[in-house]
């Protein structure tokens, strides 16, 4: 019983580590690859996200025309709460990183290097 008490008095402290407004920009992101994982590649959303499912969802967004730092913020959603459930970030994986850095560069290479691509994404 008091496990539960102490339980729920941490939940509500770490709820407050994030403002509303941050709460629900991450929730509508989260929203958003719930619905792309059901509608683009016909699976449900399972934790821990793989980083060849955020490697998709990268290119989705590119391709829907958004900026390197609107992915970015969408990101910051995965990234949040595999932090708070102290998961591995498939945010955090070098792909990825490169990737965001690229599209912030706007440096597409016109043919990718198979060396680094090929494998990766499990489609």
């Amino acid at each position: 019983m008091a496990a539960r008490h102490l339980q729920a008095r941490f939940q509500t402290i770490v709820n407050k580590s994030v403002t509303e407004g941050t709460h629900d920009v991450y929730e509508t992101n989260w929203a958003d690859l719930i619905f792309f994982m059901n509608n683009q590649l016909e699976r449900e959303l399972w934790l821990p996200v793989s980083t060849d499912v955020v490697a998709l969802y990268i290119a989705h967004l590119d391709e829907r025309g958004y900026r390197a730092s609107s992915i970015q913020q969408k990101l910051l959603a995965i990234s949040y709460l595999h932090t708070m459930r102290a998961m591995e970030d498939p945010c955090k994986a070098k792909p990825i990183v490169a990737a965001i850095k690229c599209l912030k560069w706007d440096q597409l290479p016109s043919e990718p290097s198979a060396l680094i691509t090929e494998g990766f994404i499990a489609v």
